[in-house]
């Protein structure tokens, strides 16, 4: 009797799965919508920020509380819109409170085919996929099909990136990408459509980060404060490579005494442009203007450098 009251007692610890998704100290950075200045062509800058300070248990639940933020311009202070959302990982599913009831909100472990309903928080201003206001009781139903899987490595690890299709008939939303773990890399925390504007100030994803990665796509003309792009490196090989010019034209030289090493060069989006073994010089004319990432790898160490092709 005694074994069975022991093993009653673990049911519930072996019950929770590890949470991969929004622990405590996440943050998320998007831009907004805003104004293109047409004399420097910079847009103005409309930053919003999610966080997870806070965590909570609610029947049972491991959930984490997000809460939205804003800034404009350069300013690295954001102030809280009083905007938050409850949600809750369970196993590859997302889920966000509404009322009393969880809705799901992503589904990373869906496949090439499959159709997923999901759900809109209602009322919950940056939270919101469409931002209804708190006084909106309108609970929007999002359909959509999963049209591609593709993997993108962050931090060391394959995550998974699906790009998803809209079939609602009643609400037509344009293509967007989730990746596992992170969520939504289109526009807004919800992952919905609000953000895009005219004139080369396209709003959307820009960075995440936790206590245990980060990961960004630094594709706007407009310095996100929230954002830390400073070069990821190994200290100890920092001071043992030199990469110059940066910016670059045609050439990347790489001085460095180090030997057996790989270079690979990548795009915005993870792709592998150029691989190389103890190359000390990559001829870059073919590829095209735009911020690469340049890792070299040694020894199971990595030094990982920005680099922008003028």
């Amino acid at each position: 009797m005694k074994q069975l009251a022991f093993l009653f007692l673990l049911l519930p610890i072996f019950g929770y799965s590890q949470k991969t998704f929004a622990p405590l100290n996440a943050v998320w950075n998007y831009e907004q919508k805003s104004n293109l200045d047409p004399l420097t062509n910079i847009c103005s800058g409309n930053h919003i920020q999610y966080r997870v300070d806070e965590e909570i248990i609610i029947d049972g639940k491991d959930c984490s509380i997000v809460r939205a933020y804003g800034s404009t311009g350069g300013s690295p202070n954001f102030g809280y819109s009083g905007d938050s959302l409850i949600v809750y990982q369970d196993q590859d599913k997302i889920y966000f409170q509404q009322d009393t009831a969880f809705l799901l909100l992503f589904d990373f472990g869906a496949q090439v085919g499959d159709t997923i309903v999901s759900y809109d928080p209602v009322g919950r201003g940056l939270l919101s996929g469409f931002q209804s206001p708190s006084s909106d009781t309108t609970l929007y139903r999002i359909i959509v099909q999963v049209a591609e899987v593709s993997t993108e490595s962050v931090g060391g690890q394959d995550r998974r990136v699906l790009h998803l299709l809209s079939i609602d008939e009643d609400e037509v939303l344009p293509y967007h990408l989730i990746m596992e773990g992170i969520g939504s890399l289109s526009e807004g925390f919800p992952g919905f459509f609000i953000f895009t504007t005219a004139d080369g100030c396209n709003g959307g994803f820009v960075c995440y980060k936790d206590d245990s990665l980060s990961y960004d796509r630094r594709n706007f003309n407009v310095p996100h404060p929230g954002c830390d792009f400073t070069d990821s490196v190994d200290d100890e090989l920092a001071v043992e490579v030199s990469i110059y010019p940066n910016p670059f034209d045609s050439e990347i030289h790489i001085d460095t005494e180090l030997q057996n090493y790989q270079l690979r060069l990548l795009d915005i989006n993870s792709r592998v442009v150029m691989q190389r073994t103890n190359a000390v010089v990559l001829d870059t004319d073919e590829l095209d203007p735009g911020l690469y990432i340049l890792q070299l790898v040694v020894e199971g160490r990595v030094y990982t450098k920005k680099v922008m092709r003028l």
